[in-house]
């Protein structure tokens, strides 16, 4: 599930922060009501599934809580990277947006202090401050961060969860080795870490080598997309199956290009591909170096032109209404935690194709999608797969699972577990 941010550079502090930049390291140390708060932190300007996935992660606490009869107050802090339609999977729960603010080893050790912790001396040089124009997140109980990509050590002032998604670049070299190292000591800093696969739950404890009691696996929680009866998929669809993406290397642009091709120039393959996601529009330009040779191929073959059809990044209605019309949905990745458009499209009455890999098969069990599997790096192969999904989407409908296992699968049956592990840490 990896998604772009800004650089520290980029972030707008917010107004007035310059001249709060001292008033940080007096601030008191919180009195706290019995009732909790936490705060669900964005540690960079994350789209796509991750920014999807804090706020389910929000709305489940918060859910779990009162089903627990331990209501919580539960705050989304995101960077303020985003406009008001990004947030329809957060509900009525508030957030708040914060700039990232780095800080000294001596201004850190003096603002610890002040919040009470005596005794804590700093490790680093420099460590980065929540900058929320309010109180820097201190008025939270607790932390949890939805992944280990701050730009810098976290100051601890707070007790933190951390939710890792996946450690792709132990698979994929896309970052330099002291960048991953720092991911990897933000990790072993928290009190809890959480995975969502038990891929990921391996890659955290032999990869990482963070503690076996420290790491817990949770289930997946995804979109919901049953309950909007107008998104069923016709029963005739239109003539183009839908393939989310974004120009991440993982996400197996060559191979899947070369399938097109072999699919549209030897097979006779009649579907349109659309392609969406954030940043999609830029592949076929060869902006990345991983994309030269697949941008020429594109540009070079007629068919190719005439049947991929780029569509840029849509917003959440025009999305699901492009997939409720496909035929099936075409998931590419060579590796990586897994990807919620499976679960949308079985939401939406649409079946999928889908790249063989460990997560991918869990995401599989998890909510019984009854997915259709091909190989990662074989051309040949997949453009034989999207060959016989064009003659079988409409057969394997009938394999999908029933709107309301899916629904409570996606969400319902897991906020009990949420509030379990959160509230240990409180």
């Amino acid at each position: 599930m990896t998604q772009h941010s800004r650089t520290l550079k980029e972030i707008r502090l917010p107004r007035h922060a310059a001249s709060r930049l001292c008033e940080f390291e007096r601030l008191p140390a919180k009195k706290h009501s019995r009732r909790k708060r936490i705060a669900v932190i964005l540690p960079a300007a994350y789209r796509g599934g991750t920014l999807r996935g804090a706020q389910l992660l929000a709305r489940a606490i918060k859910d779990g809580s009162e089903r627990a009869g331990e209501d919580a107050d539960v705050l989304l802090a995101h960077l303020d990277a985003y406009g008001e339609n990004e947030f329809s999977d957060l509900g009525r729960l508030p957030r708040r947006p914060f700039a990232w603010r780095k800080i000294d080893a001596q201004a850190a050790r003096r603002a610890m202090h002040y919040a009470g912790n005596d005794s804590w001396q700093p490790s680093h040089n420099a460590y980065q401050v929540p900058d929320d124009g309010v109180d820097n997140l201190q008025g939270c109980d607790l932390w949890l961060m939805v992944s280990d990509r701050a730009p810098g050590p976290l100051l601890p002032m707070r007790p933190q969860i951390m939710m890792v998604y996946d450690y792709l670049q132990r698979y994929v070299p896309f970052m330099p080795e002291d960048t991953s190292l720092g991911f990897i000591q933000a990790a072993r800093a928290a009190k809890r870490v959480l995975v969502t696969t038990k891929w990921t739950e391996q890659d955290a404890l032999q990869y990482a080598g963070l503690e076996p009691g420290r790491v817990i696996k949770m289930p997946m929680l995804a979109p919901d997309f049953t309950n909007d009866a107008s998104l069923a998929s016709p029963s005739i669809a239109e003539g183009y199956f839908l393939w989310p993406t974004n120009p991440a290397i993982h996400k197996n642009h060559d191979v899947a290009v070369r399938a097109l091709q072999l699919y549209y120039e030897r097979l006779g393959g009649t579907l349109a591909c659309c392609v969406s996601g954030v940043d999609s529009a830029s592949i076929p330009e060869g902006n990345f170096p991983h994309h030269v040779d697949l941008a020429k191929r594109i540009r070079s073959s007629a068919l190719l032109r005439k049947k991929i059809h780029w569509l840029g990044e849509l917003d959440d209605e025009a999305y699901r209404t492009k997939l409720a019309g496909a035929a099936f949905l075409w998931h590419t990745s060579r590796v990586d935690n897994g990807s919620f458009s499976v679960i949308e499209a079985a939401g939406c009455g649409v079946p999928s194709l889908s790249s063989d890999y460990g997560p991918m098969r869990e995401i599989d069990s998890q909510f019984s999608l009854n997915l259709a599997w091909m190989p990662c790096d074989d051309a040949a192969a997949v453009a034989d797969q999207l060959k016989k999904m064009e003659h079988e989407h409409v057969e394997r409908r009938r394999l999908l699972p029933d709107r309301a296992t899916l629904s409570r699968r996606c969400y319902g049956d897991h906020v009990d577990t949420y509030w379990r592990v959160v509230r240990q840490c409180l």
